[in-house]
This record gives structure tokens, sequence and C-alpha cells, in this order.
């Protein structure tokens, strides 16, 4: 009882001084209490260190200056080896590039005093656990062959550092005594054991670990997804959370086995599972995965499978969504082809399939009409006023998002022949467009921006919070079919009012920005097109000032300097963080797991770790205090990166969120992380 309230104590502690500006002097006394009582006793000063060095890892400054603690304290005389091997392991949780050495190497070495044999052997049947931990590590470091069976004899041992020690060791000296020893294990014996398992992916242990893992035992599914095959995929699938943990298997045949268990599996839940995983696996086999769902005999899995395509899916998918238009899951459908049409931007190419379905009986085409108020254009438009006066063509027209339906409008409010339901849509509808655009100038005033550019409305007009997004240019070229994405998941907060301007200008607009209670930036200038003059200081003064500011993806490269090729300090006052060319910009794009690192903040709270496929940034620097919510581990140089921080410049609230480098990258956990970040920023936690 004790240990565990001290490990909570400690816990709560250290998270209080986590992103602090320098190593809380706590750690640095905790380093020198392990160098003085050899490393072994207390072992509250092991968990203080475990739990703290994690939580280091979304600071580099931090980092660094642990780093120095911690060769210091190996350098120092007076430091035991079984400390000095201890400190190796926790600097290179921050620092993967120190050359950290295990024990028998300082001892191979000659920089510590190896004892004998029978030394070790006496410490390992001492009554005192700290002597038992101090004399298995040596032989461990020291005698390496002969120490298997008195590892596999301490995991029995009465005191959890013991046996915890002797767990680690066997996983590296004898994975088959581990192997054999592990359906004995319970609790925290486990928990040391699946990482043991994990980390030196023990093959053999499958049969265990999987057993485990249809237990329900998250740690033993992660496990089992490195260790196991491509037919575990099906016991992956029936737990919770599996579809997670099956986005990350890298093992030959995954893909396939998805396909094959999406026509064969007997439940629904389980299908669906394996529709999510492949969707965050951003497989090449999801189009086909998605045609077979399409045609289940389950409404649940058919229903995954139109959301999927509407989200993620390329235009190749938008054929059979199309096709599906007026059947047993229209709404779903309906919905799923609407954002695919905002995603992949108003072409005649998504048009024309769906002016051939309006030759079909009326229910078909009353379903047609509402995906055709997705679309902008007048092509679009004429197909729907030629439909009128019919209900579905009045509603759709009152829909539309764009001043070019104004006409048809004014003309469905004054005809006395309508319904008056119908003159009370088109005048409401008339009144929402109206306010999407600014009011007019006195005479003889010049506007100032062009009108097509001013910020528009696209959502929930009238909400009491207002944001507005900042895009028009992005050096991923992929904000036209992005700022749709953003638009649907604010717009799902009936008290957001969300408007868009594709115009960098507005920026430098100091009473347009005042009009809104925050910003969400998908914007970078180019070496060909700066940002405009006044831009920089304006957003800043606004945002210090109280405004709400949201940074996605590539955002933390606007304002660079292509002159010297820096970024804007001045920026990163309330950015953060900004692009460094000069660092490794990011890994290669691919699968990697979003980690929550605090579980507590209104942004992160109640959501689990989850796998994303997107470009983990490498490249964010800057020195401005920051409080990370969430990271990843690169799969590069094993380093912990950022991902996702807030922090307040002045008055104001920043969330800056480096995930989304392209529409796939946008899956529901992401969306909801830029929602809340959105609702934070502009003070909605209260």
């Amino acid at each position: 009882m004790r240990s565990v309230l001290v490990r909570y104590c400690v816990s709560v502690l250290v998270a209080a001084g986590t992103f602090a500006a320098s190593v809380p002097q706590s750690i640095k006394e905790t380093v020198k209490k392990i160098q003085s009582t050899n490393g072994f006793e207390p072992r509250d000063l092991f968990f203080t260190m475990e739990i703290a060095l994690p939580k280091m890892s979304g600071d580099a400054e931090q980092c660094k200056e642990m780093a120095q603690v911690l060769k210091a304290a190996i350098a120092a005389p007076e430091t035991t080896a079984p400390a000095k091997t201890i400190f190796h392991q926790y600097l290179l949780k921050v620092d993967a590039k120190a050359e950290a050495k295990p024990l028998g190497e300082i001892f191979a070495s000659g920089a510590c005093e190896k004892k004998s044999e029978e030394v070790c052997l006496k410490l390992l049947a001492s009554a005192e656990a700290s002597e038992r931990l101090a004399g298995l590590i040596e032989y461990v470091g020291g005698y390496p062959k002969a120490a298997s069976k008195a590892c596999a004899e301490a995991v029995k041992d009465a005191s959890w550092p013991v046996r915890a020690t002797a767990i680690r060791c066997l996983g590296s000296l004898d994975s088959k005594a581990l192997v054999n020893l592990l359906p004995s294990l319970s609790g925290d014996d486990r928990r040391i054991a699946l990482e043991v398992v994990e980390e030196y992916c023990i093959h053999d242990s499958c049969a265990t670990v999987r057993e485990w893992a249809k237990a329900g035992n998250e740690q033993a599914a992660r496990a089992l997804s490195v260790i196991g095959t491509a037919t575990d995929v099906q016991v992956l699938a029936q737990i919770p959370g599996g579809d997670k943990v099956i986005a990350q298997m890298t093992q030959k045949g995954v893909d396939a086995k998805i396909t094959e268990l999406l026509k064969t599996s007997a439940r629904a839940e389980t299908r669906v599972a394996l529709l999510n995983a492949s969707a965050l696996r951003n497989s090449n086999a999801l189009p086909e995965q998605l045609g077979v769902a399409a045609i289940d005999a389950e409404q649940t899995v058919r229903q995954a499978a139109f959301r999927l395509l509407g989200r993620q899916a390329d235009a190749s998918g938008y054929p059979l969504l199309v096709s599906k238009l007026g059947g047993p899951d229209t709404e779903a459908v309906e919905n799923a082809t609407r954002l695919m049409v905002k995603r992949l931007g108003d072409e005649p190419k998504l048009l024309d399939p769906l002016l051939k379905r309006m030759k079909e009986p009326e229910a078909v085409q009353d379903v047609v009409l509402k995906v055709l108020s997705a679309f902008t254009n007048d092509l679009a438009l004429a197909a729907v006023v030629q439909a009128l006066p019919r209900d579905a063509a009045v509603r759709a027209l009152c829909d539309w998002q764009t001043g070019n339906a104004k006409g048809a409008l004014e003309k469905i409010k004054n005809d006395a022949a309508m319904s008056s339901t119908h003159r009370t849509l088109a005048e409401r509808a008339l009144v929402r467009l109206e306010s999407a655009r600014p009011l007019p100038k006195p005479a003889g005033a010049q506007s100032e921006l062009p009108r097509s550019e001013n910020p528009e409305v696209r959502a929930n007009a009238g909400a009491p919070k207002k944001i507005l997004i900042l895009t028009g240019m992005e050096h991923h070229n992929n904000w036209k079919q992005i700022t749709p994405i953003l638009v649907e998941a604010f717009a799902k907060d009936k008290r957001l009012e969300v408007s868009v301007s594709e115009n960098p200008a507005v920026m430098s607009k100091t009473e347009l920005l005042a009009k809104y209670d925050g910003y969400v930036m998908l914007y970078n200038n180019s070496d060909k097109k700066p940002a405009p003059e006044g831009a920089l200081a304006n957003l800043k003064q606004a945002v210090e000032g109280g405004k709400g500011f949201v940074l996605v993806h590539f955002s933390s490269g606007a304002f660079h300097d292509w002159t010297s090729n820096t970024g804007s300090q001045v920026f990163a006052e309330i950015a953060g963080r900004v692009w460094n060319p000069k660092c490794r910009g990011h890994d290669r794009h691919g699968t990697f797991t979003v980690n929550i690192v605090d579980k507590d903040h209104f942004i992160t709270k109640g959501m689990s770790d989850y796998a994303q496929t997107d470009e983990l940034y490498t490249c964010l620097d800057g020195t401005v205090p920051i409080h990370v919510v969430a990271s990843a581990v690169s799969n590069v140089d094993q380093k912990v990166y950022p991902l996702a921080f807030v922090l307040n410049p002045g008055k104001g609230r920043t969330f800056h969120c480096a995930l989304g480098h392209c529409p796939k990258a946008f899956n529901e956990p992401t969306l909801e992380l830029f929602k809340r970040g959105v609702q934070w920023s502009i003070g909605m936690d209260k």
C-alpha cells in the first residue's frame, strides 16, 4: 500500500513540473541518492525517474540538461557499477544518440571492478531485497552465460524490483526460459514481461500472449501485433481497440488477411473493426475492401464503409457512392457523397454521374438534389432550378452556399403560388447569404478586399462564437480539400459560426480580425508570394490581446523568411514552435502512434493513443514554453517529438497541431483534437 501511495504522489509531483524550463531540483537530488545508495534502495527513487524521464521527452532543453546531469553522475568516481549502468539506460531515454553501455561492457572496459561470482551468489542469497537486487545486476553484468538460472529463480522473489529486473534480464539472456515462465505471471510481473516480449520480439511467446489478448489485455494485444503473424488479425479484430493495434502491424499478408476476413468473419462488429484498421493503415487494398463492405448483409458494416468512402477514398470510390443513392442506406450514402464532393473539390467529373441519376424515379432524384447542394457551380444550380417547384429542389436551393443561387431564391420568396413554408425557407436562405458577405462601403469608398475574397460564412451563421479559417496558400497545396473537412468538423458544434477566408490579406485588417473570437491557420507563405505587409504584426496583436489561435500542420512555416531561410521568431511567440529547415523535416509518410501525453487536458481528456498515417514532424523549433498534450516516437531516430501542444501568448490561447499533411490524415481522433483545440482556444472549456 505504501509503495502505491508513494508512486501516486511521485507521479502527481512530477507531472506538475514536467515542462518547467529546467530539470527540477528534486530530480537532480534523486540522481545523487541513486549514486550514494548503490542504485538499489529505496526503490521509490527509481519510480521517480521512471515517471519523470518519459515526460521530459517533449522538451528538448530539459532533455539536454537531464543528459548533462546523468553524464556527470556516470563520470563521478563515487558512482557504483550498477548505478552507472542504470544511469546509462536513463541517458538513452533523453538522448538517443548517447554512447550508453551495458554493465558487461563497463566491466570489460575496466571502468568498474567486477565482483567475484562467489560474492554475487552470496548477495543473491541475502535476506535483504536490496542486496539480492545488487547481486543479480552484478551477476548478469559480470557472468551473463551463467546468470540465466539465477534470473529464472529470481522471478519468484518476494521483492518486485528483484522480479522485474530478473524478467528483463531473461529477455536478453534466455528467452526460452522466460517463455516457460510467462503463464505463471500476473499483475506487474506480466506487464514487465510483455514489455520485454515486445522489445526483444520473442516470437515463441505468441501462444501465451495470444490468450492474454483474447482475455482483453490491451498490452498483450499490442505485443501480439509485433510478435504475431497476419493470422492474428482475426484475434485482434475481436477485442476492444483492436483496429488501432492492427493498424500498426507491419507483417507480410496483413492487408490480404483483412480482405479475406471481411468476407468470412461472422460478427459484424469484427468486420467494422477490420474496416477501421485498414483505413488507419491507409492501405492500398482499402478501395477493394470498402467495395466488399458496401454490399455486406449487415447495415452497420455498410454504413461504416460509406463513411470511410466519404472521408478517405479518392475519386475512384465516387461511382460506388453515387450508385447507392436512394437505396436502403441512403442517408449514410448521401452524407458520404456530400463529404467527398467537398473534400475533392467542386469538379464537373463529380457532377456528371449525379445528373445521369436525375433521369431515374423521383425518389432517387430527391436524394440526388440534396447532394447537389454540396456543389457551387452554375451547372449544378441549373439542375436544381430545373426540378422546381418540388420540395427537395427548394430545400436544396435553400442550402446553397454561394450567391449564384440568390436570383432563384428571390423568385421563390416572391412567388405567391409557392407554399408559405417554401417562401419562408427562401427568405431565411437569402438572409444567410446576405450575412455572409461584408457590409457595403459608403459611396466613393473602395472595398478593402476584392468582394470574392472577403470571409465567407460556411456554417452556423449567427452562432454566438465566431471563428475564421485563414487559408488560400499552403505548401502541400491541399488547402482546397482540407478546408471543407475542417469546416464540417467545427460545424458540429452549433455554437460556432465558421467562416473562411482564402485571401491572406485579411490578416492585415485589424477591424476585420476583431470580429472573430479565434483563428484557424491553414496557410504558409511561399518564396514567390511573401506574407502581406503588416499581417504578422496584426495577427500577433490580436492573439496576444485575447483571441484564440489554432495552427494546422505546416502552418508552422507561415511568415518564413526565405531570404535568410529562417523561421520568424516573432511568429514563434504566438505559434510556440516554427519550421526550421536546418532540422530534419519529418519521417517518411507512414503510420505511427499518436501518444496522448496529458490525459487531463480539455483537448485530450478521455482520448486514447491512436494510429495515424501522416508526416511525423521533427522540424519544429523554438524556445517559448509550451505544454505538450500529444507526441509521437520517430521511427527514424527513436526520439519523442511534440505533435500537439498549447501555450498562452499574452491573454490569448494557442493550440498547435502538426498533424494534417493530406485529407486522409484527418481521421476521427485527429479531427477531435482540432475541434477541441478550437473550443479551448476561444474559452469554451469553461
